[in-house]
């Protein structure tokens, strides 16, 4: 009797040791992943720090180069339409048909979403896109023409 609970006292020794093994074991696994969490925190934080410190030299360096652009813009008097120059005659009229285009269907799109809304009625929506839709399809005519002559790809 005495050797059957000393086999019981040391099983359960033994299990205990094993669960205790195994206990400690993860306790080292979740140690080891802090520290290395811990590592690459520091280190963020270090980057971080570095780059709160650039700011200032990066605004102040922003700031100098916007009042040298602000004074060349001054001292040139360039207006931006103007600092888009056609070399040729088709292909300003290409250009001004793009763009007249592009703000029909701008304002077509609108002229949607008004609907939707209820802001204008459906005939009022109707009669301006029909008009809109001549005057875009006449531009869309002009460009194909102008690439035409220009010798460019139509679309």
């Amino acid at each position: 009797m005495i050797v059957a609970l000393e086999n019981k006292i040391r099983d359960r020794l033994r299990d205990f040791y094993f669960q205790t093994n195994t206990e400690l074991d993860a306790l080292k696994r979740n140690q080891e992943d802090l520290t290395e969490g811990r590592d690459e925190l520091d280190s963020l934080l270090d980057r971080l720090k570095r780059e709160q410190e650039e700011v200032p030299r990066m605004i102040a360096a922003y700031e100098e180069k916007n009042k040298e652009l602000e004074r060349s813009n001054e001292k040139l008097h360039i207006l931006p339409d103007d600092m888009v120059v056609m070399t040729h005659p088709v292909y300003r009229q290409l250009l001004n048909a793009f763009a007249e285009e592009n703000a029909i269907q701008d304002t077509m799109y609108y002229l949607g979403k008004a609907l939707e809304k209820g802001v204008i009625e459906l005939e009022a929506f109707l009669k301006n896109v029909r008009e809109l839709s001549r005057r875009q399809f006449v531009l869309r005519v002009l460009m194909n023409k102008c690439r035409k002559a220009a010798g460019l790809q139509e679309v």
